[in-house]
């Protein structure tokens, strides 16, 4: 194969991959959706009774259900956050700053009852946030892939 050849087809290699990339970035809104029902969620831990938070659970994973269908039609494909390198690890953090931030807020909940409210809100703007940033890194990753 001659130079020519060789650098064009890396040039139509790499084309491809950021056409995946483009492709693969959050719709519109997306985020935003997430990190108030994640907010939601977490300010939900104000709860005491299990009857509250069980319906909170099933009205959170149902919004979850419809962020991955919403997500589906949008893009033609769904990409799950969980798996190695940066991406992954941006996900597993904000994944775990959320449940600390459910906990704190059930803990201090029972002194303080507005504290439920603040780390709702932290972790909606969190979650936004971290979206926001695992987009950017998973499309670097797609983009920059060997």
């Amino acid at each position: 194969m001659d130079p020519e050849t060789a650098a064009a087809q890396l040039r139509s290699a790499q084309h491809q991959r950021d056409l995946i990339a483009d492709r693969s970035a959050s719709p519109p809104g997306y985020h935003v959706m997430l990190g108030i029902m994640v907010g939601l969620f977490v300010a939900s831990s104000y709860f005491q009774e299990l009857l509250p938070r069980m319906t909170v659970i099933a009205l959170f994973l149902l919004g979850c259900g419809g962020l991955v269908l919403y997500y589906r039609r949008t893009k033609g494909i769904w990409i799950n956050g969980n798996r190695p390198g940066p991406a992954g690890r941006i996900a597993t953090v904000g994944a775990l700053a959320a449940a600390a931030l459910y906990v704190i807020g059930y803990t201090a909940g029972h002194w303080w009852p507005v504290v439920p409210l603040i780390c709702g809100v932290i972790a909606a703007i969190e979650m936004t946030v971290t979206g926001y940033r695992w987009d950017a890194v998973y499309a670097k990753e797609l983009r920059s892939r060997q």
